[in-house]
């Protein structure tokens, strides 16, 4: 029974990129209206996604924001991953009516300098797929590390996506062919985007976030240590109908008495950084995900 349910989940999330996918042929002001609609039937048919959205605000935000708040933020944000996945599509079509600034672009070009490759860490913020296709645009040779989805049809047309977006995608399993695709990524002087934000289970470090422990992934620093290559945040905001892709100064590894110790430091380090982005405009983070276990 729970795999029929499963299944038919799986259908209408099908269904719902297909109907993204056409609506995206529309003019932009009209995809736009047709997102809003969108994304509000999903936050109030996917009940589960919801409830775990939710849960997860109250755990971030505890009694500073009322439960009216919570929901209006996780309907904003169905509603703006529906407009995300409009905005992919429509940057298929045509790059160039999307436009995206990006700040502090001479914080990446010097890292790349060093010749050692540059691992952005970054978060599923804001339209992160978009932002990564934009680096690409620019001529940035550009992998991301990210795991298969559960639904394998799914996976399959977001795949085919990717590759016409030149987003070259590095899954995280197996884990050893995963690891030498990015340490030769870095070795050939290219950017590894490694998301920060999900659940890394029993692999992951520990560390603070939004006050609670939460297991992160310790690679961009195991990567750094082994390459040397250096380590900068990276995040896409949209702020009213502007988007700008957001690159920051490398940060330095934290000391520390072994790897384990310098991974648990700096990854803390650079969680508080999403944490930061997240605080400020929580309607563009994905909370459908069970950050804390």
């Amino acid at each position: 029974m729970q795999s029929k349910l499963k299944q038919v989940r799986y259908f209408f999330g099908r269904v719902m990129l297909k109907i993204v996918s056409l609506i995206a042929l529309l003019p932009p002001k009209i995809g736009l209206n047709f997102a809003r609609i969108i994304g509000k039937l999903a936050y109030l048919i996917f009940r589960k996604k919801r409830q775990i959205a939710l849960e997860n605000l109250e755990l971030a935000f505890g009694t500073e924001k009322n439960a009216q708040e919570l929901k209006k933020i996780t309907c904003r944000g169905s509603q703006e991953m529906c407009r995300c996945g409009i905005e992919a599509f429509q940057f298929l079509r045509s790059s160039s009516k999307i436009k995206i600034k990006i700040n502090g672009r001479e914080n990446l070009d010097a890292a790349l300098c060093e010749g050692k490759g540059v691992i952005l860490i970054s978060a599923h913020f804001g339209n992160f797929p978009l932002m990564i296709a934009t680096l690409a645009s620019h001529g940035y040779r550009v992998s991301t590390l990210m795991r298969s989805m559960r639904d394998l049809k799914a996976e399959e047309f977001f795949c085919e996506v990717r590759q016409k977006l030149n987003i070259r995608s590095i899954m995280v399993q197996p884990r050893w062919a995963s690891v030498q695709k990015c340490l030769t990524a870095l070795r050939n002087n290219e950017i590894l985007v490694i998301p920060i934000d999900q659940h890394a289970g029993a692999g992951g470090v520990f560390v603070d976030f939004f006050g609670k422990p939460a297991a992160t992934p310790g690679g961009p620093v195991i990567f750094a240590l082994r390459s040397g290559a250096p380590i900068l945040p990276v995040f896409i905001l949209r702020e009213g109908e502007e988007q700008k892709i957001i690159i920051e100064p490398a940060v330095e590894l934290c000391s520390g008495n072994d790897k384990e110790e310098i991974a648990e430091k700096t990854m803390a380090k650079l969680t508080k950084i999403v944490e930061s982005y997240v605080r400020e405009h929580p309607e563009q983070w994905n909370w459908m995900h069970k950050r804390w276990k």
